[in-house]
């Protein structure tokens, strides 16, 4: 019997390409097959013996109470002992696996892949800085405790860690498991595609999100407060767009770059990172595109519920004809760069001669918020009726270079134009100066194609496949709030790193840490939510989940919940 097509929720192992299939093994009866013993540190430490090396005696008194909660908090979870136990065997797999001398001796004597793992959990407890995370360990009782009651071979309270150590380990796992690229940049040698394939399947390995796809009602975006319904499921929305990594230098290469370009794969439905590709130029987005959209085809996904939106650089035909090819949906945006520019103004031009009725059109409530108050409007018609009036198309109204430009993309089905009114609102302000402020910034808008935008679909445009648009466009904005995200609390901005392999690894923890963060602030929301009386249901801000993450035993616990559905693979993934 053949197998139906994986859905997107539906996330396989790199390795053994199993499938997460049944959530109720992790039940509060779940028993680890493994001791907890071989995995903790659980051997308690005496204050005397700390005291004896050195520690001052509150500080060794304390460290010895810490160290006892953390090994039995985690050795009576046994969620958590399976998770760690995969996670070590992971890393020590790829690490034995590339064949190559990982240390030298005269320059590091960490423990190698306890090394590794403490800086992937400092990233994920939002410390974008190696050195500021060492700093931490070696200044703060409790969460040195936590990693020591973790990892068996980390250092004694007693030694300090040394940042150039910990980035040396990093660096060496780094150059030997991500390895180099060719003279092409093209085919990766070494362990490079082993290590990104297990940190992207460590990325989709999180609990799938509870997310109804037959009703909407969002806490962002301009359709904030209203409630939409469905008949079919609506769109899981795909976001793909460039990312500079403005900090980051290229070696002397013959490049014309100054720094990396990371093109992103984001799921804004379910807010995570789908995949992620680094480029040496922006102008490379489409073929790093391209190049993620042909893994998750390979992978088996099936992406017939599945609507990409990007912007007017990544909108041509070849992009247009793969998403057509695997057989999903696109929303992209016309500006008049790519060619795309008689056809823009065709569109623009049918949009404000057509009759208000001729149109399906929609207007958002207005949104205050940022000290600003928006509006959005969108409208859309068909093809057909784009179509229905030749005389857009002559010669004397548009150069002979832009007509029938509706051919190049013959399987557009609906056009849609996007505007975006917004006027500043402040307090703090007089009549007169925001009267001059909303004059000055209407001129800027009238030159502003983001706020004035048309985009093409292959959406028919139906009553339910408009609303099915109407709620793309605002998960759209989703992959934006992630480059935010990653730019200001994890500081991606601020990697000053010429290196490819080490580049590419930082991003991965990076992408893992903001998927880390959104699990836990989807969270933190659904507590405050259900408390009767909060009535300001807006979304919990990055920063203060990062803040969380410093109380060593909610770290814990969230991190078990975000890593669980790794129990449910069979074998090592």
């Amino acid at each position: 019997m053949s197998r139906r097509p994986k859905t997107i929720n539906e996330r396989p192992s790199a390795f053994n390409n199993t499938l997460i299939k049944d959530s109720s093994k992790l039940g509060a009866t779940y028993k680890s097959s493994v001791s907890a013993d071989a995995v903790f540190n659980t051997t308690p430490y005496k204050a005397s013996d700390l005291t004896a090396a050195g520690m001052h005696p509150l500080k060794a008194a304390r460290f010895e109470a810490e160290h006892r909660f953390f090994a039995d908090y985690l050795s009576q979870s046994p969620v958590a002992v399976e998770i760690f136990s995969k996670l070590t065997q992971c890393v020590s797999n790829h690490i034995e696996s590339s064949k190559k001398e990982l240390r030298n001796v005269s320059l590091v004597s960490y423990a190698f892949t306890t090394t590794i793992l403490i800086a992937f959990m400092g990233i994920l407890m939002g410390y974008s800085s190696i050195k500021k995370w060492v700093l931490t360990i070696n200044s703060n009782i409790s969460i040195r405790a936590m990693l020591t009651a973790m990892f068996p071979q980390a250092l004694p309270p007693t030694i300090s860690y040394d940042y150039n150590s910990v980035y040396r380990v990093v660096s060496m796992f780094a150059g030997v498991c991500y390895g180099t690229m060719d003279a092409g940049g093209k085919h990766p040698r070494g362990g490079m595609k082993a290590l990104h394939i297990f940190f992207k399947t460590l990325r989709l390995f999180q609990a799938p999100p509870n997310v109804d796809l037959f009703s909407y009602a969002p806490l962002h975006g301009f359709m904030k407060g209203l409630k939409m319904s469905f008949s079919t499921p609506r769109f899981v929305v795909i976001g793909f767009d460039g990312q500079e990594l403005r900090a980051s230098f290229l070696p002397i290469d013959g490049s014309s770059c100054r720094n990396y370009n990371l093109v992103n794969l984001y799921d804004c439905t379910h807010m995570r990172i789908v995949d992620f590709v680094l480029k040496t130029k922006k102008s490379h987005e489409v073929e790093a595109f391209l190049e993620m959209l042909d893994a998750l085809v390979e992978d088996g996904f099936d992406l017939s519920n599945v609507v990409f939106i990007a912007d007017a650089l990544n909108t041509n035909p070849k992009v247009v004809e793969a998403i057509e090819a695997a057989r999903a949906y696109y929303i992209l945006t016309l500006k008049t760069n790519q060619g795309n520019g008689g056809l823009r103004t065709i569109i623009d031009k049918r949009f404000q001669d057509v009759h208000e009725d001729e149109v399906m059109s929609f207007v958002s409530p207005k949104q205050k918020d940022h000290g600003r108050i928006e509006r959005v409007t969108i409208k859309a018609m068909s093809v057909q009726q784009l179509e229905s009036k030749p005389d857009l198309f002559k010669p004397e109204l548009l150069s002979a270079t832009m007509n029938n430009k509706v051919a190049k993309y013959p399987s557009m089905k609906s056009v849609i134009k996007y505007d975006k009114d917004t006027v500043e609102y402040r307090n703090s302000y007089s009549k007169e100066a925001l009267d001059k402020l909303n004059a000055q910034k209407a001129k800027e808008d009238e030159k502003d194609l983001k706020r004035h935008s048309i985009k093409i679909t292959n959406i028919d445009l139906d009553d339910e496949g408009f609303k099915k648009i109407i709620c793309a466009l605002n998960d759209g904005w989703m992959y934006e709030v992630a480059h935010n995200h990653t730019d200001e609390n994890l500081r991606q901005d601020r990697l000053q790193l010429s290196n490819r392999s080490m580049t590419e690894l930082r991003v991965s923890l990076n992408k893992i840490a903001l998927d880390f963060s959104m699990f836990v602030r989807e969270g933190m929301m659904a507590s405050w939510n259900s408390i009767s009386g909060h009535y300001n249901k807006r979304p919990q801000p990055v920063g203060e989940v990062f803040a969380a993450m410093t109380d060593p035993t909610n770290f814990i616990d969230c991190f078990c919940a975000f890593m669980r559905p790794l129990l449910l693979a069979d074998g090592d993934f």
